[in-house]
């Protein structure tokens, strides 16, 4: 084996190795699009547009439903983008404090692939894009916020929570045979091993590391220039444009407008929303709960908002972060939210 890749890059492999394809296709293929250009027939031009994508969330794995960032359903969407002829520009409008960092990554590579397609992709930041949300915004060829986003945040940790002692308290043991030395060292109801905690260790150091030659390479600073603004310092958009984190501030429209402009669409462009498709259920359920936020006049004018504790805050981050994955979990994550 020579290299570990997904399937979009492999997908960008072959076109390097001499099978490259036409228009939006990666790689040489057989297609309506390909059969009419080969035959001389045209296809009517479709005018390009702009389409918004929404990332909203904590950043985990898999597929997760809208009010998370799933790796697998937000990559899917951007995937989706790569084949659609009319989306000549992509802005992905960001509004997460972070989360899983391999989550995060799998996102990034996405956002790459649709640039090395061809695509124009900026990143518009909401309140906060920090951590895993500036993560991925690493990958896009501007990156815009407003005077007020909360970013930056350039910093990784590692969680595995163990439960020996509460198990020990209520008289809860185990026992069983190993076969390596590592077996078993995974288990939450026991004590965290001496050698498995340096392993994690060297791999949250790692992350970190990524993480700050990541923003060296993609916003064109130097090393100790990003360690300066790094361990998990969060910034304001006006603060980060000043230290070269992000190129603009501005509004979501003004981001809009200079996607459409780096990808020549003129002022004649269309911009469209790109929304996941909830099921008859999850609508159900929106609908209800509105209703009930509502008669409980949370969050409407005049009317006091329940908020939690900082404490109940962080638990909620921590929860979605452990739901993550079953084991480790190095995370990129701001701890932070703005009301």
């Amino acid at each position: 084996m020579d290299r570990l890749v997904n399937r979009r890059e492999s997908h960008l492999e072959l076109a390097q190795q001499g099978a490259a394809g036409y228009g939006t296709e990666v790689f040489r293929q057989v297609d309506y699009e390909n059969y009419l250009n080969r035959t001389g027939l045209t296809k009517p031009a479709a005018a390009g547009k702009v389409v918004i994508v929404v990332a909203e969330g904590e950043i985990v794995r898999g597929v997760q439903p809208q009010g998370m960032i799933g790796a697998v359903t937000l990559s899917e969407e951007l995937r989706s983008l790569a084949e659609d002829s009319e989306a000549m520009a992509i802005v992905l409008r960001i509004d997460s404090p972070g989360g899983d960092s391999f989550a995060s990554e799998k996102i990034r590579r996405e956002i790459q692939a649709l640039r090395e397609m061809g695509k124009t992709v900026v990143v518009s930041m909401g309140n906060v894009a920090a951590s895993g949300g500036y993560w991925i915004a690493m990958a896009a060829d501007e990156v815009w916020a407003s005077p007020s986003s909360i970013t930056g945040s350039i910093g990784v940790y590692g969680i595995l929570p163990t439960f020996a002692r509460p198990l020990e308290k209520l008289g809860i043991r185990s026992d069983g045979v190993g076969t390596t030395p590592l077996a078993g060292k995974l288990r939450l109801d026991r004590p965290l091993d001496p050698d498995l905690r340096r392993i994690f260790q060297h791999a949250t150091e790692r992350t970190y590391e990524d993480f700050i030659a990541l923003v060296a390479e993609s916003r064109r600073m130097e090393t100790r220039d990003v360690l300066n603004v790094a361990e998990g310092q969060v910034w304001s958009g006006i603060q980060a444009k000043e230290r070269g984190l992000i190129d603009r501030t501005g509004t979501l429209q003004e981001a809009v407008d200079a996607a459409a402009r780096i990808a020549g669409l003129g002022q004649d462009y269309e911009a469209v929303y790109k929304e996941q498709e909830l099921s008859p259920f999850e609508s159900f359920l929106i609908e209800i709960t509105g209703s009930a936020m509502v008669r409980l006049g949370l969050g409407t004018a005049g009317m006091p908002r329940l908020q939690g504790t900082l404490v109940e805050n962080i638990l909620e981050d921590l929860n979605a972060l452990m739901r993550s994955s079953q084991g480790l979990t190095v995370a990129a994550h701001c701890l932070c939210d703005v009301e």
